[in-house]
């Protein structure tokens, strides 16, 4: 009697894809202050779509520029001050 090997059915392994909702840009300027702007600390209260609230503590030039900050690096959440 002779070994014969099995055949296995092969199974394509498909990539996992998806399409983004919110386009975000990120760098200085639109998620971050600028490298030599004169900075302060702030907290923060992020309140995602899908998902926890977080605290996030970033440097910004005013309480304005934090907001707008958190507003372009999570577009779509509620952002004010901890």
């Amino acid at each position: 009697m002779q070994h014969q090997p099995q055949t296995v059915a092969k199974r394509e392994i498909q990539a996992l894809t998806w399409q983004e909702e919110d386009y975000t840009e990120h760098g200085e300027g639109i998620t971050r202050p600028l490298a030599k702007a004169r900075t302060r600390q702030f907290h923060l209260l992020v309140f995602l779509q899908h998902g926890q609230p977080m605290r996030w503590t970033t440097q910004a030039e005013t309480l304005r520029h934090a907001i707008r900050y958190g507003q372009a690096r999570w577009p779509g959440a509620v952002v004010e001050k901890a």
